[in-house]
């Protein structure tokens, strides 16, 4: 069977070099492939940005090996109809041809891999991660769905062999399969509203998924060991039908009794790895609802106790696994803790006794024994679980900002809300005025807001929470400044950085004389690439801590660098303020936080016009305003505010006072009222 396979393969690219029309298709899809990659690369882009989207559209030429593993059966047809009835002979003729595809495929992969390094490399990309993650990704998207593409019309050749309408299955799986095709048609049969776009396109398409989800800077492409063992093991699965319709000469429902059980084997085993118990959209959608059903309007106060300390041991891997010993004293028997809700709480011990507890939504509620009230207690706590959004833990980067408190802190609400058509979290969760060790097992980190002490020893102030960033970024001095950016940026931040930078200084010493803050600019200046679900907030593109100040780029702000550093340099003033001065109205923000977002439109507005920063043409017409009146329900009141503050910039003095006025509990939107209607409209 080996001679026979190594002489079919001999004859067969013997054959090939004979007609080059058998090797055309494989010609045109390299030029095709250097032809998008040229025109989705300006020198502007996200570097991984056009191989993506070039991947997306080449990836049309599964069609070809569509072809190819049929057109191999009509060979096998045409010259040796004798082994339709010989078994072993058929399988050797198949396995040399097979053998050919496969040489060609990684030919054809590699070629484009070493021009891809070579259009880099004229750029000025630094040799990194960049280069090994891009082979794994062309291999993953590119070599293996071509391989998967043949195998799939090599069994509809042998299912339909001699059929005259053969190659229409072919080309209706191609509709299916191909990335583009199948982003069509979710998008279509997502309007019947049964799953969402994402999921079916994960259902469909054995290649990249979606062109608008571009690489990630921070965590690279979103490759794990799942998509590799699906990958395979539909590979499997064909090659054992292949072999199944082959051997088996008996009747359909006899083959279907042999293939039945190989694909319940291949479900059962996919779902056994985690392949299907990743986070989907559909499990997305969940969570999401379950957040919603689980809106908290408690009227009990269970805040009558302090937190002294932390004592946190943090592993992180796939998950985040914690056990967190808190010294605390209270005067009730039921306390009350915000824990972010995708944690699950295994176990809660006081004072090494277990005790039973309640939990909704990010409420944790916990029961405590009579002897443990007014005196110093050790609770501990004991919770594991994954992040989404900007708060994500995925592969080797983790991104835990302070204002987002995954610690269990003093508190009886949602961490998390709906406002303004997304969710969004509460700023400054962790502001506990207590200390706090961590013991933290994982990947080196990159940057933290804490102080090392030892090896794997943290120690902070629960004030400033918790930041971990811990990705590929690489460090550099500019001006006076430490730079932390993804290594694929750099050539973009060499010709943007520094005008971005003296923006940046410029605004922040004027918000900090106008408001007269306290607050110093950092020296480490952070560029981060996070996934976010966070849409138009500007409010929450900036994190500030004492010692680094970090600037999130969302996914779908990395596609053109040097456009969102222009972008973002004109929106510092309303994501900015709201990052140093936004602690001090947190109270405010917890009870009514659409206010403390209009006061942010409004500074942030009359900002820019007070020192001339010349904003993008789709801010004028009262961008900002219009959404804000589209996507809220408001009353008469809010009404007449809203529409002030859309027609007017607001003097210093006016934002001042509003500002004060905000650090009162009992500020509404009444009283703002009173404070803006003095203020006559530009259009009246």
């Amino acid at each position: 069977m080996l001679k026979t396979c190594i002489s079919t393969l001999n004859i067969y690219v013997k054959r090939c070099l004979r007609n080059p029309l058998q090797i055309l298709p494989l010609f045109l899809l390299m030029v095709y492939f250097i032809y998008e990659f040229i025109v989705f690369s300006p020198p502007t882009e996200s570097a991984a940005d056009p191989l993506q989207f070039s991947s997306f559209l080449i990836t049309g030429g599964l069609l070809v090996y569509l072809y190819l593993g049929f057109y191999i059966t009509e060979q096998v047809n045409t010259y040796n109809s004798h082994c339709l009835f010989q078994s072993s002979t058929l399988l050797s003729y198949l396995a040399g041809y097979t053998l050919y595809i496969l040489l060609s495929i990684l030919g054809f992969t590699l070629t484009n891999y070493m021009l891809l390094i070579l259009f880099y490399v004229n750029k000025g990309l630094q040799f990194s991660s960049f280069y090994f993650e891009s082979l794994y990704f062309m291999i993953l998207n590119w070599a293996i769905p071509y391989f998967i593409a043949f195998l799939i019309g090599l069994l509809v050749g042998i299912l339909l062999r001699g059929s005259k309408v053969s190659f229409i299955p072919l080309f209706i799986i191609w509709l299916f399969i191909s990335p583009t095709n199948s982003y069509f048609l979710s998008e279509v049969i997502s309007k019947i509203k049964i799953l969402p776009p994402e999921t079916i396109m994960s259902l469909l398409s054995i290649s990249i998924d979606n062109p608008n989800k571009p690489y990630n800077a921070l965590e690279g492409f979103n490759i794990s060991i799942e998509n590799w063992l699906f990958a395979f093991m539909l590979i499997l699965l064909l090659v054992a039908l292949i072999i199944i319709n082959i051997l088996v000469h008996k009747s359909p429902v006899i083959r279907l009794f042999f293939i039945l059980p190989t694909i319940i084997i291949f479900v059962f085993f996919i779902n056994h790895v985690g392949f299907l118990k990743e986070e989907t959209p559909i499990k997305k959608f969940r969570e999401e609802r379950f957040v919603y059903d689980n809106s908290l309007s408690l009227s009990e106060n269970y805040l009558n106790y302090q937190i002294f300390s932390y004592e946190i041991e943090l592993t992180l891997n796939e998950k985040a696994k914690v056990k967190a010993d808190m010294l605390i004293m209270s005067g009730t028997k039921k306390i009350s803790l915000n824990l972010f809700h995708k944690f699950r709480v295994k176990s809660i011990y006081v004072e090494n006794r277990k005790v039973s507890f309640d939990r909704k939504g990010d409420l944790l509620v916990i029961d405590l024994p009579h002897s443990a009230l007014n005196k110093k207690i050790k609770v501990e706590i004991g919770y594991e679980g994954r992040f989404d959004g900007r708060e994500f833990v995925h592969r080797n980067c983790y991104v835990l900002p302070s204002y987002i408190s995954w610690l269990p802190t003093r508190g009886n609400h949602n961490m998390k809300r709906t406002f303004y058509n997304h969710y969004e979290f509460y700023p400054s969760q962790a502001a506990e005025k207590a200390n706090f060790k961590l013991t933290y097992k994982g990947p080196e980190i990159d940057y933290t807001n804490l102080q090392q002490v030892s090896k794997n020893t943290y120690i902070g102030k629960g004030v400033e929470g918790i930041t971990i960033i811990s990705g590929s970024l690489e460090r550099f001095q500019i001006s006076n400044f430490t730079v932390y950016l993804p290594i694929t940026w750099r050539p973009t931040f060499q010709k943007d950085g520094t005008m971005f930078l003296k923006q940046l200084t410029y605004t922040f010493e004027e918000i900090k004389k106008q408001m007269n803050s306290k607050a110093q600019l950092p020296k480490n200046i952070i560029f981060l690439p996070v996934e976010s679900s966070f849409d138009g907030d500007l409010a929450n593109q900036i994190a500030y801590n004492d010692d680094a100040l970090i600037i999130y780029f969302r996914t779908d702000e990395q596609a053109n660098l040097s456009d969102m550093f222009t972008y973002k340099a004109v929106a510092l003033p309303y994501a900015l303020f709201p990052a140093i001065v936004l602690k001090d109205i947190r109270n405010i923000y917890e009870q009514d936080p659409s206010l403390v977002y209009l006061f942010n439109l409004a500074f942030g507005r009359s900002f820019n016009a007070m020192h001339n920063i010349e904003e993008p043409p789709y801010f004028y017409d009262d961008f900002w305003f219009k959404q804000y009146r589209e996507k809220l329900s408001i009353s008469p009141v809010q009404k007449r505010v809203v529409d002030i503050v859309s027609k007017n910039f607001l003097s210093q003095d006016l934002l001042r006072d509003w500002y004060k006025g905000l650090q009162n509990d009992n500020f509404d939107w009444n009283k703002t009222y009173k404070l803006l209607a003095g203020v006559k409209n530009r259009d009246s």
